[in-house]
C-alpha cells in the first residue's frame, strides 16, 4: 500500500514538473514570437487537464529572453518618439492649411506619413490638401489607402467610423471633379448609409448640381457642333 502511494506522490510531483516546464517553454514561445516546433517536444511535457493555472514564469535569466526584452524597450521608445516628430509634422501642415499654403502643406503631411505610416487620418488630411490644389488623381489614391486598410480591420473600421465616411466623401469630391459622376454619386449614397449630416448632404447636393450642368454643358457642345453655322466659323 505505501508503494502505490509513493508512486502515486511521485507520478502527481513529475505531472507538476512537466507542466511547469510547459508553462514556461509557452511564455518564453510567445515572448520570442515563434511558433515553428521542429521536433513536436511540448507532446512531451505535459498532458493537459483542469488543474488551476498559475502565473508563468519569464524566464529571466534567458540570455535570448533578455535580448528580445532589451530590443523591444529600445523599439518602443523609437516608436514613441517617431510618434511624437510625427505628430509635430501633421500640427504645422494643419497650421499651413489653416494660412492656405496647400502646397507646402502637402509636403508636411508627407514627411509625417513616412515618420509614421500606420496613421491613417494624415492621408485624409493629405487628401484635402490634395483637392485644393486639384490634384484628384492623389487626393484619390490617399483616400483608397484609408478606405482599403479600414476595410480590411472591420474593428478599426467600427472604431474609426468617421474617418472611413470622410476617406469616401473626399474620394467622392476628386471622381466629381475628374467628371466620373456615376462612380462619385455611387460612393457619396454609401457613405450616406453609414453617416449622414448636413454638411455631407450639401455636398452630396453639389455634386448632384455640377453632374446637371456638365450634362447641359455637352448638350450644347453636341448642339453646337451639329450647326453647319458653327462648324462654318470653325474652317
Amino acid at each position: 500500500m505505501k508503494d502505490k502511494i509513493d508512486e502515486y506522490k511521485k507520478e502527481k510531483n513529475q505531472k507538476k514538473i512537466r507542466k511547469r516546464e510547459y508553462e514556461n517553454f509557452l511564455k518564453t514561445e510567445k515572448v520570442l514570437r515563434t511558433r515553428h516546433f521542429d521536433n513536436y517536444k511540448k507532446w512531451d511535457m505535459y498532458d493537459e487537464e483542469s488543474d488551476e493555472e498559475k502565473e508563468p514564469i519569464l524566464p529571466r535569466h534567458d540570455p535570448n529572453f533578455i535580448a528580445l526584452e532589451k530590443d523591444m524597450i529600445e523599439t518602443k521608445k523609437k516608436r514613441d518618439i517617431s510618434r511624437k516628430i510625427a505628430e509635430a509634422l501633421k500640427d504645422e501642415a494643419n497650421a499651413l492649411m489653416k494660412e492656405l499654403k496647400f502646397s507646402k502643406a502637402i509636403t508636411k503631411y508627407t514627411e509625417a506619413i513616412e515618420e509614421q505610416k500606420g496613421i491613417m487620418s494624415f492621408y485624409t488630411n493629405r487628401a484635402l490638401a490634395y483637392l485644393k490644389v486639384e490634384n484628384y488623381d492623389s487626393a484619390i489614391k490617399d483616400c483608397e489607402k484609408v478606405i482599403d486598410y479600414l476595410e480590411v480591420f472591420e474593428e478599426e473600421k467600427a472604431i474609426h467610423k468617421d474617418l472611413y465616411v470622410k476617406a469616401m466623401i473626399r474620394k467622392s469630391i476628386a471622381l466629381s471633379k475628374l467628371k466620373e459622376f456615376d462612380d462619385s454619386i455611387n460612393l457619396i449614397k454609401e457613405a450616406m448609409k453609414i453617416l449622414t449630416n448636413e454638411e455631407i448632404q450639401k455636398t452630396y447636393e453639389n455634386i448632384l448640381v455640377e453632374q446637371e450642368l456638365f450634362k447641359k454643358a455637352n448638350e450644347v457642345s453636341s448642339k453646337l457642333e451639329s450647326d453647319p453655322a458653327f462648324k462654318k466659323c470653325q474652317e
